[in-house]
């Protein structure tokens, strides 16, 4: 069913996940689904190119990976079950500093920091 989710559903589901995938293909941008991954201390499993595979090997987000490859993402997702979730679904060993450093005021901070 193609709908969008009322944010309590996306948060419980989110909640509730024990990994994110998200499969891009050479998408050169960052993406908003790192950071709701990081936000909710979920392991992703994304392209290993890119500022996204940047990001998630920099951050410790998880798996970065040939997302051409079928193969490559079903080893993923059971390297990921086997190793890297503790016992309630959450990513262990994550840098915090890849959300600590999201929003506003840090983008805000930093300007005027240059600025002086």
């Amino acid at each position: 069913q193609d709908r969008s989710l009322p944010q309590a559903e996306l948060d419980r589901k989110l909640s509730e996940a024990d990994a994110i995938l998200a499969p891009y293909r050479n998408h050169v941008g960052s993406s908003g689904a790192l950071y709701i991954a990081a936000a909710y201390r979920k392991p992703v499993i994304t392209q290993n190119t890119g500022l996204v595979g940047r990001q998630v090997e920099q951050y410790r987000l998880c798996e970065a990976i040939n997302t051409a490859d079928p193969v490559s993402i079903a080893q993923a997702i059971e390297r990921v079950a086997d190793g890297l979730l503790s016992g309630n679904g959450t990513l262990n060993g994550m840098d915090d500093s890849f959300i600590a450093g999201q929003g506003r005021m840090p983008f805000a901070r930093a300007v005027y920091a240059h600025l002086g």
